[in-house]
């Protein structure tokens, strides 16, 4: 009766291993692989939002391209007033800034187009030369598990990105030069300068597709894993949660058995001799 006490009381088929030992096994087991489920889609949760952020700091320095590109082609004609190019200049600078910006964006206190030096400022204007920008991340794009043999980068070698060197694939070297070329009304070096804007918004923009696909892929990886804990936590419930309603019927039952053999105790325990002549 104690041991159909404790079930109803904890609605649990097995309380220790020697309640049902292969039981147990089998549901240790399957706890084991529903905590790492739980990883898998804390990971997945952390992803998706590496990707998001990433994604929209990305889009915004698309449209921050854009708009230097647009001061370009208004200016190059090179019959714009003094006070009108140094107007531009300043817009590009802008630009410029926020872009910088934009390429050091975090999640929480972690870096997100800084490879795996996730604690380290990806992009930094150089101390001793304020025309130079310097990366200070790695090559090596942050991941997260998503599978057991599967691992999904969800954060960025930033020089993929904003230039490898120092040349004419680095954005900030681009907009670095284009604000001498405005100052110095030099409209054929504008002009292709307008040519590395339109690549470097190219590169943005493939790598902001990316990560569309990387979310959707996300949202399905998601989903089966979500399934996959639903069916092993019916397992587990399946080998370890008692049905509440059969264990007190059958406490019941042994209660009233138990009772009767109490009562039937009393009885022959108040029985003497006399009952018997």
């Amino acid at each position: 009766m104690i041991k159909a006490n404790e079930v109803v009381s904890t609605g649990k088929k097995i309380n220790r291993a020697s309640d049902d030992p292969m039981a147990l096994m089998l549901v240790l087991d399957v706890k084991s692989s529903m905590a790492n489920i739980d990883q898998l889609q804390r990971n997945i949760t952390a992803g998706r939002l590496w990707i998001t952020v990433g994604e929209s700091s990305l889009s915004q320095i698309d449209e921050f391209l854009y708009q230097a590109k647009a001061v370009c082609v208004d200016i190059k004609d090179g019959d714009k007033t003094e006070l009108a190019r140094e107007k531009a200049a300043d817009a590009v600078d802008e630009y410029l800034k926020q872009i910088l910006s934009l390429a050091n964006a975090k999640v929480g206190n972690s870096y997100i187009f800084a490879g795996t030096k996730t604690d380290t400022k990806p992009f930094s204007f150089d101390e001793s030369d304020p025309d130079l920008v310097n990366y200070n991340g790695n090559d090596n794009p942050f991941s997260v598990k998503v599978g057991i043999d599967t691992d999904v980068a969800v954060g960025r070698n930033g020089e993929e990105i904003f230039g490898e060197s120092w040349d004419d694939d680095n954005i900030f070297k681009t907009l670095i030069d284009v604000k001498s070329h405005i100052l110095n009304s030099d409209t054929d070096e504008i002009e292709m300068s307008i040519e590395k804007i339109e690549s470097h918004l190219k590169t943005v923009r493939t790598v902001v597709s990316d990560a569309t696909v990387k979310i959707v892929q996300f949202t399905i990886k998601e989903k089966i894993i979500k399934d996959l804990d639903l069916a092993y936590d019916n397992k587990r419930s399946l080998l370890e949660d008692a049905d509440i309603n059969e264990a007190v019927v059958k406490l019941k039952i042994k209660e009233l058995a138990y009772q009767s053999a109490l009562s039937s105790s009393a009885i022959v325990m108040n029985l003497s001799i006399m009952n018997y002549l």
